[in-house]
């Protein structure tokens, strides 16, 4: 399929968009567990609720068509990768900081690059390793890592560091996986097989007694938890899906993965906005570096021309 010159220049802008959305997240978790809300009710919530709402955007939006089988199996299998990202972040930010585990969720960019280079059995640039490099320094200090105060555990750094590979795959599939797929219905099939992996693994934590979640269970919980569901699905299921989506495709190798960097000075701006936490100067600084860097990785061909 020929790609307009209109497309590839809006596809930084939309997978920008996506990378942003997927920052607010941890905000929104960190304000449901202050709320009593429990982790699996709401990753359960989140997939359930985002699944319906892909099904009304697939009946509103989409280009109804038959799918193989084996298209649609491969689709929803991909979509553990959301549920364990999700699940491994979460838990990761019970048992360290939000500054621990988004500095580990970043490497993801790197990870994702490798990933590529594999699949398409090509090498990275050497403009792109220095980018990487700039954006790795720039979340060391946006994360404020170097601060000796910072809350540490190698419980939440091994989770979020899971977090950063299953995030990195999940990438990649929705750039690569099914490319002939409507993407509103690709991601549809993706949040649902999101949702039973996470209630596969949320009914045997609850069998077998390592979580309590299924004895809590109240009417009061999920009144509770609904709205925070409803915004997680929103910010990290639906905007991230669709625009990686429909524009990842569209981008040069390894510049998407790149893109999605921006999703940490996101997740600290809505952090210091809604959660009241701390921004120093050191922080600022890397934030800006990040963003720099995102902006030069996107002019690579104008600077070689």
């Amino acid at each position: 399929m020929k790609i307009s010159n209109k497309s590839l220049n809006l596809a930084p802008f939309f997978v920008t968009i996506g990378a942003i959305s997927y920052g607010i997240p941890a905000t929104i978790y960190n304000t449901a567990f202050k709320h009593g809300v429990t982790s699996g009710v709401l990753l359960c919530g989140m997939f359930l609720l985002g699944f319906i709402m892909f099904f009304v955007l697939v009946k509103i939006l989409a280009n109804n068509h038959k799918i193989l089988k084996i298209t649609k199996l491969k689709v929803i299998i991909s979509g553990s990768s959301i549920a364990l990202t999700n699940t491994f972040y979460m838990i990761s930010l019970i048992h360290t900081s939000v500054a621990a585990s988004a500095v580990l969720l970043m490497q993801s960019v790197w990870i994702s690059i490798l990933i590529a280079c594999f699949v398409n059995k090509t090498m990275p640039s050497l403009y792109q390793i220095c980018v990487v490099v700039c954006i790795i320094f720039g979340t060391i200090l946006a994360t404020d890592l170097l601060n000796q105060n910072i809350k540490f555990s190698y419980l939440g750094a091994f989770l979020a560091l899971l977090s950063a590979i299953t995030y990195a795959f999940t990438i990649q599939f929705t750039k690569n996986l099914a490319l002939n797929l409507d993407p509103i219905i690709k991601a549809k099939f993706m949040c649902f097989g999101a949702f039973l992996t996470i209630f596969v693994i949320f009914i045997i934590l609850n069998i077998f007694g390592f979580n309590s979640d299924l004895k809590n269970l109240d009417f009061k919980m999920l009144e509770k938890s609904f709205i925070f569901s409803l915004l997680a699905a929103f910010f990290s299921l639906i905007v991230p899906l669709v625009t990686f989506s429909y524009y990842m495709k569209k981008l040069r190798p390894g510049i998407g993965e790149i893109i999605t960097s921006v999703e940490l000075p996101s997740a600290i701006f809505f952090a210091y906005v809604f959660l009241n936490q701390n921004v120093n100067l050191t922080q600022i600084i890397g934030v800006l570096i990040i963003l720099i860097s995102v902006v030069f990785a996107n002019y690579e061909k104008k600077i070689k021309d």
